[in-house]
């Protein structure tokens, strides 16, 4: 149920859940759960920006890199990268782009501290080129009803 309730509704489910139940859904996932089963639950009702953080940490620590793992996840976030880099940011030490310095060597590691630090504002909004085709193909629409 939690994996397809959009992040509006995820976020009323924990605010009812802490008015019915005076406690923070959260923690209590973290008391009754465990293993790979709490962090799949943690992540579907954490926030998206929040689990990307944390996944994108996971695939640098340790031994190696998970490679694939940074670069879809880097990928992911593109929308969201500003609040990433925040969370990411207050929940270590070092910043996220050092993190990726650290692991990363050549172009490959300018691309991905690039796609780190770009802006979230960077995006091209395609909004208004469709809602004006969709203007315009209403307006053919109409003419065409005229002459029939």
């Amino acid at each position: 149920l939690i994996t397809h309730l959009p992040e509006f509704k995820r976020l009323a489910l924990i605010k009812r859940y802490y008015e019915l139940f005076k406690r923070d859904v959260l923690a209590d996932i973290r008391n009754d759960t465990s293993g790979d089963y709490r962090k799949a639950l943690l992540a579907c009702v954490r926030p998206p920006p929040a689990v990307w953080a944390s996944t994108l940490k996971s695939a640098m620590k340790g031994l190696g890199t998970a490679d694939c793992l940074l670069i879809n996840f880097l990928c992911i976030a593109k929308d969201h990268m500003d609040e990433v880099r925040e969370i990411f940011d207050k929940e270590n030490s070092t910043p996220l782009y050092k993190w990726i310095e650290g692991e990363c060597s050549g172009d490959y590691k300018n691309v991905l501290v690039a796609l780190a630090l770009r802006s979230s504002a960077d995006r091209v909004d395609m909004a208004p080129i469709y809602w004006a085709q969709r203007c315009a193909d209403a307006l053919y629409d109409v003419t065409t009803l005229k002459t029939l």
